[in-house]
């Protein structure tokens, strides 16, 4: 009878563990199902982003249909197009915290050299699907300083992540890196770069209109630029002793070039506008431009229709908020100059990561 019983429970016994092992199986086999579908889904998902990425650094540049492209692309085709865009107000070294800014913004050098790359990328896509729709003769980057954040008040001295001149070296290799892509990756066989020292990269308390060149951190960051592509023979250097700049267009049209810190806005009715018209009349009848470039507000913008500013790779910080400005992302401007069409298509080339 013992044995009979013991017999018995050795067969539920088996058939427990046989059913339990079965079990497992089962379970194994739903869990690798599962983590195969998860690890396709995964794959698929990152080849859509990769593709909606590509899509959205063509169509998310922000363009302005107050200022359209005037002409069809066939047409576009058979006349002579440069590309313009500029690098300022990258400030590498300075820090915003989340919690200053509530929560809507955060910069570091980390972060710098993040939204370089992303920049620098953005621009590339860009510029080469432009070359596509377009006979482009070269590209003009204005590089329109504030690269670093410098010492220029107290507070930068308590909350830069760097020294001026460690930030002077940051940001010359970002800037080498970003260039050095954009030559050897665009589609774009001729280069003008065109030089402007800021405001925040001076050796000095003051700003001096005298000897600004002689008296910027900038300035370094320039003749290593130069001395770095040297060997490049499809990239011009221009940097002017002046803090006003003029590159020719030819036909006697130039455009003029400057950081901006020149154009005094203190607030009121007419917003920028109204010194910028100022000033631009001024320096018109001494030497008149066609179309001019400006940084140093920080806002991606054509404040009139012979300008554009340029954004930032900050973005949203203490003093914007602060100061109720709007909101702006972390980027930086390019328009078109068409000789058949004049200025055309203004852009805003997205730096956020």
């Amino acid at each position: 009878m013992n044995s009979k019983f013991e017999q018995l429970t050795q067969e539920s016994y088996d058939k427990l563990l046989l059913d339990t092992d079965l079990k497992e199986q089962r379970v194994q086999l739903k869990l690798k199902d599962a983590e195969y579908k998860y690890q396709l889904l995964k794959k698929v998902h990152l080849e859509l982003q990769d593709k909606y990425e590509d899509m959205l650094m063509i169509s998310d540049y922000r363009k302005q249909t107050s200022f359209p492209l005037k002409g069809n692309s066939l047409e576009a085709k058979h006349s002579n197009t440069l590309i313009i865009n500029q690098f300022s107000d990258w400030h590498v070294e300075q820090v915003v915290s989340k919690a200053s800014v509530n929560f809507l913004n955060e910069y570091n050098p980390d972060i710098a050299k993040q939204r370089v790359a992303k920049l620098t990328k953005n621009l590339i896509k860009l510029v080469n699907d432009l070359c596509t729709t377009n006979k482009v003769s070269g590209q003009v980057i204005h590089l329109g300083g504030d690269f670093i954040n410098g010492w220029i008040h107290a507070e930068n001295i308590e909350t830069n992540a760097m020294t001026p001149v460690e930030a002077t070296q940051f940001a010359t290799e970002l800037l080498v890196k970003s260039l050095k892509t954009i030559f050897e990756q665009s589609k774009v066989k001729k280069f003008w770069i065109l030089c402007s020292v800021g405001n925040h990269g001076r050796i000095t308390q003051k700003y001096r209109y005298g000897n600004a060149k002689q008296t910027s951190y900038e300035t370094m960051i320039y003749a290593n630029l130069i001395r770095e592509f040297a060997s490049y023979k499809n990239v011009e250097f221009i940097f002017p002793d002046a803090g006003i700049g003029y590159f020719d267009l030819g036909n006697g049209e130039y455009l003029r070039f400057k950081h901006g810190h020149e154009v005094k806005f203190m607030g009121g009715v007419g917003g920028i506008n109204v010194p910028l018209n100022r000033n631009q009349a001024g320096w018109d009848k001494t030497k008149k431009a066609k179309f001019n470039l400006m940084c140093h507000y920080h806002t991606a913008s054509m404040p009139n229709e012979s300008t554009m500013m340029n954004g930032s790779l900050v973005g949203y910080d203490g003093f914007a908020m602060t100061h109720g400005f709007k909101k702006q992302e972390a980027c930086q401007s390019l328009i078109l100059y068409n000789s058949k069409y004049d200025f055309t298509g203004f852009y805003r080339v997205s730096a956020e990561v």
